[in-house]
């Protein structure tokens, strides 16, 4: 089969626009993904701030703080422990 010069370009353009478009949906894909897994990160930090902020108990026993005594931070303990 013979090729004129114009074809050799025209076959070149397209293997360029193949290249460029596959390139660009990657990325594309790529960063839609890396997205959703920040949208999915933040929702996780989100909920474990508020399970903390709700949980109002001693960390070191476990239950109810008894004499609580809270932190600057916001943390809650035991004043006495028994």
């Amino acid at each position: 089969m013979m090729m004129n010069h114009s074809s050799v370009i025209i076959s070149n353009l397209s293997d360029d626009f193949v290249l460029c478009t596959f390139l660009n949906v990657f990325y594309r894909y790529n960063l839609l993904r890396m997205e959703r897994t920040q949208q999915q990160h933040d929702a996780a930090d989100a909920a474990r701030r508020d399970r903390t902020m709700n949980e109002q108990e001693c960390p070191i026993c476990i239950s109810e703080p008894r004499f609580a005594v809270k932190t600057n931070c916001g943390h809650l303990f035991c004043g006495k422990l028994n």
